[in-house]
């Protein structure tokens, strides 16, 4: 489809692949970016900046759920007044938790074989791998899917 001129002159630029796939990525990126608790924090200006005194989750806390938060501006009523509220806010309180993701099951964490390395999968968009290395500040994730999510996610629960 080409863009067409509008009545006044002014140049309308049509729906296109590009935006479609820019959509995509933003929604994926919403839905499952990921950070370890701890690895970001508020400081008294409510901004979040990285935590350059994070050294990584002991092993417990990196097979746990509840050590794992979206990447996100908040959007639970939780995280959302903890950042408005005078005073610092606590780490784990400036992102929502996806373990309240719905349904509840989304998100798997495993080992690796070694033990050494906490690995966060998301079943609603088959395809996301996040790594947490135990004891140390290295993680990270990425998205290798085909940029559908899994819409019958609560029936294989």
């Amino acid at each position: 489809m080409r863009d067409c001129l509008c009545e006044e002159g002014v140049e309308v630029e049509s729906f296109r692949e590009i935006h479609r796939l820019a959509h995509t990525v933003a929604t994926i990126d919403h839905d499952v970016a990921v950070v370890p608790v701890g690895a970001f924090i508020a400081d008294a200006a409510k901004q979040i900046i990285v935590n350059k005194a994070y050294s990584g989750l002991s092993y417990g806390a990196s097979g746990a759920l509840r050590s794992y938060f979206h990447f996100r501006k908040a959007e639970s009523p939780l995280a959302v007044a903890s950042l408005e509220k005078p005073g610092l806010a606590r780490p784990g309180d400036i992102f929502d938790a996806i373990e309240d993701d719905k349904p509840a099951g989304t998100w798997s964490v495993t080992y690796d074989s070694s033990n050494t390395t906490a690995c966060v999968r998301s079943f609603y968009w088959p395809g996301y791998f996040f790594f947490q290395t135990v004891g140390a500040a290295e993680y990270g994730g990425v998205y290798f899917g085909n940029g559908l999510p899994n819409k019958d996610l609560a029936f294989g629960l």
